[in-house]
């Protein structure tokens, strides 16, 4: 049910539970909720925009709820701050008093009462809000967007649903929830007064921490990963030493602003000089006597899958070596595959990123595919069968294929790729909406020759096989820009 008023801009209450909205945890003020928008959502830009037009333009209605007596502000926060500014210009916030426009006696007139649209309660606001969300979810900071999953997942929403609810990809969502939860150990931990006031969620720039989490080190070195709720955990080091790492990287970040954003996690020796990151967590590693800890200070230190423990380059430094003047055609086989979307901390995803991780390793070798055409061949006939069920699983469409697949083997079982394939030819327009993505699939696919000849090397190899220069010209026919297609 929904209701309409006529209310000054200066009764309605800004939004303090707006997941959108990082603003301090121990406060949540008014104050506070308008410094944010100041400083990190463009409402000087706005402000200055109705100030030119001496009022709100037509159809910009402010959405409210009722609680506790109050009108809380749900769509339009931005409006309404700086309407309420305009009418009371004490609420400037320190240091933007210059920089707000001024409030002519024309423009008051057309603020001082506004209409606004009630609707009775949160929950039915979220419903009729969800549809905005989706849209305007891209243009949201990524703090934003890591605080908003965040609160949807913490209030029971799938990632699917976020998924649904913003348009936002269900690998980000991923990693926004567990990039949150890092920088929340980190901010929540024992701190002064004093280092609280430098910690505060509208200063800092969180990336400065929590890119050290992503790094391919630390991952590697700390053998860490996310469990199933998006925890931060290590197969070697303790949750109660991973507080302490956090806690000291989050005082190293944003308190003594001895790390940045281009801070390396460094080397670790066991009773030697450390350096990099890793020096500042030292003492902590040091008493684990069962793992050697020891990196390459040369390494790249660039962001990988959070489970995979390979010392290999990551799809993101080979495309920043591609912009740098390298392109595909200097990189051998599969070396641009990139599979940096797929969730490692799935169970489900494990058999796709191990595929990806040997391709990768083959590629970097010189020999391997002359030494091992059978091997190469068994691991591309794996690459498309993986992609394809990852794809199908993401998308939904596995169900489909099960069903299929059921009713004509009552025995039950796994369908084999050639089936996986048929079915996303005969589904291939809605499967597959880019076209030139369907239309290289058809060509790859189609006659299904290039599967037919991996399997006859996988299933009869003493009769058929694949030159190693056959084998080096497959992901250049195709294959490659599919398989990224299917696991973006």
């Amino acid at each position: 049910m929904y209701g309409k008023d006529t209310v000054s801009p200066l009764d309605l209450y800004l939004d303090p539970k707006n997941p959108r909205f990082i603003v301090p945890e121990a406060g949540g003020e008014q104050a506070d909720i308008r410094k944010y928008l100041i400083t990190q959502e463009n409402v000087l830009s706005l402000a200055k925009s109705i100030a030119d037009n001496n009022g709100l333009m037509p159809g910009e209605r402010i959405v409210v709820c009722i609680e506790d007596g109050k009108y809380v502000v749900l769509e339009g926060n931005r409006r309404t701050c700086a309407c309420q500014i305009f009418l009371n210009r004490a609420l400037i916030p320190h240091d933007y008093e210059s920089r707000f426009p001024e409030t002519s006696d024309a423009l008051k007139e057309n603020i001082s009462l506004i209409e606004v649209d009630i609707i009775q309660s949160r929950e039915e606001a979220k419903r009729f809000l969800a549809v905005r969300h989706i849209e305007r979810a891209r243009e949201w900071s990524t703090i934003a967007k890591m605080r908003f999953c965040y609160e949807d997942y913490n209030d029971g929403k799938t990632i699917s649903q976020i998924s649904d609810r913003t348009g936002l990809r269900i690998s980000s969502i991923r990693k926004y929830i567990q990039n949150y939860k890092i920088l929340l150990r980190g901010l929540n931990s024992d701190w002064t007064e004093e280092e609280k006031n430098k910690l505060n969620l509208l200063e800092i720039k969180p990336d400065k921490l929590l890119r050290m989490f992503r790094l391919a080190d630390t991952t590697k070195t700390l053998k860490f990963y996310y469990d199933d709720s998006f925890i931060l955990r290590s197969n070697k080091i303790n949750d109660i030493d991973i507080d302490k790492i956090i806690h000291i990287w989050t005082r190293k970040a944003f308190i003594d602003n001895e790390m940045d954003t281009r801070s390396i996690f460094g080397t670790y020796v066991k009773g030697g000089k450390c350096t990099g990151a890793v020096a500042f967590i030292k003492h902590i590693l040091d008493k684990y006597d069962n793992i050697e800890l020891q990196t390459n200070v040369e390494s790249k230190n660039s962001e990988t899958s959070s489970t995979l423990q390979e010392d290999i380059e990551s799809p993101s430094q080979q495309r920043r070596q591609q912009s740098q003047g390298g392109g595909p055609h200097n990189l051998p086989f599969f070396s641009t595959l990139d599979w940096n979307a797929v969730d490692p901390s799935d169970n489900a995803n494990k058999g796709i990123i191990a595929v990806c991780v040997e391709l990768k390793k083959i590629s970097n070798s010189t020999s391997f595919i002359n030494n091992y055409p059978i091997c190469t061949a068994f691991i591309i006939r794996a690459l498309i069968e993986q992609s394809l069920k990852y794809h199908a699983r993401k998308m939904g469409h596995w169900v489909h294929i099960m069903r299929q697949y059921n009713s004509l083997n009552p025995q039950g079982g796994e369908p084999n790729l050639s089936f996986i394939i048929r079915q996303y030819m005969t589904n291939i327009a809605s499967w597959i909406p880019d076209r030139n993505i369907r239309r290289l699939f058809q060509i790859v696919f189609n006659s299904n020759v290039q599967t037919e000849k991996l399997n006859l090397v996988v299933h009869s190899p003493e009769s058929y096989m694949l030159t190693p220069d056959t084998l080096r010209a497959i992901p250049g026919e195709g294959l490659l820009e599919i398989a990224n297609y299917l696991l973006r």
